[in-house]
């Protein structure tokens, strides 16, 4: 909201749903990026709890269902909030509390 993007393509013609569904698609491709990160740096240290390749795909499936659940949440509670600064630490206490 700050820097008028949406606005801008809003008065492109680009229908809502469109730009909220590339907004979507856009952050869970990062988060699934930063997600296989996360998993490879656990594979490289071979702890004894995350060596199995069937334990790291299960860290990274509850990694993935976290993403599928918080990012429309955000979507959803940046309507709340009025400042963006706010809004921003206050979901990110949520993200670290639940």
């Amino acid at each position: 909201r700050v820097s008028g993007a949406k606005l801008l393509q809003r008065i492109s013609g680009v229908r809502p749903a469109v730009l909220w569904s590339c907004s979507l698609v856009w952050d869970w491709t990062w988060m699934l990026c930063v997600y296989l990160s996360i998993v490879l740096t656990l594979a490289c240290f071979q702890e004894n709890t995350l060596s199995t390749p069937q334990e790291l795909g299960r860290v990274l499936l509850v990694l993935v269902v976290f993403s599928l659940a918080i990012i429309p949440l955000h979507y959803l509670a940046s309507f709340y909030f009025e400042a963006a600064a706010t809004g921003f630490s206050k979901m990110c206490f949520l993200n670290i509390f639940t």
